[in-house]
């Protein structure tokens, strides 16, 4: 296996701790601080707008508003808009990574991340750009660019020292 994809596929790992985290399935509580909070109930849904901060054990997530959607009583799914809304978490062996876009999806029950507007996903110095970046977690695929961008993708490699 080539350093490149060993890069890439730790990049993706890396991903999707990070995301994941925000699921509660690592049983470290979830804090949501914000300036102002919604809850629509007939949407099953909670607003948090200004200055957004959510945080659950080394993961951080900030952003303008975020809408958290539960159906049946479980995770639906998040949606986080900033310019940039952004996440920063730690692996276990204490490398960062970290994602950014004007907007952040992600879907519990299909297991899907989106990075929607300047996307761009970093672990160490190595990073993945585009306005789109979509990330199947269950399966582990992720896909850039495409019918949905209006950029081209860029992914920067550091050599190994």
């Amino acid at each position: 296996m080539s350093r490149r994809f060993r890069c890439l596929q730790a990049l993706l790992v890396a991903l999707s701790l990070a995301t994941t985290a925000a699921s509660a399935a690592q049983g470290e509580p979830v804090k949501i601080s914000a300036d102002t909070l919604e809850l629509d109930q007939k949407q099953q849904s909670t607003t948090y707008s200004g200055n957004v901060l959510l945080t659950q054990g080394e993961m951080r997530l900030t952003a303008d508003s975020l809408t958290v959607f539960v159906k049946d009583g479980k995770l639906g799914r998040i949606e986080a808009r900033g310019n940039p809304a952004r996440f920063d978490s730690r692996l276990k062996d204490g490398t960062p990574v970290s994602g950014e876009a004007a907007e952040i999806r992600f879907d519990s029950a299909a297991g899907l991340l989106e990075l929607i507007g300047d996307g761009r996903l970093t672990q160490g110095q190595n990073r993945i750009e585009n306005d789109h970046i979509e990330y199947d977690l269950s399966r582990g695929n992720l896909k850039a660019g495409g019918k949905k961008a209006r950029k081209r993708v860029e992914v920067i490699f550091q050599p190994s020292q």
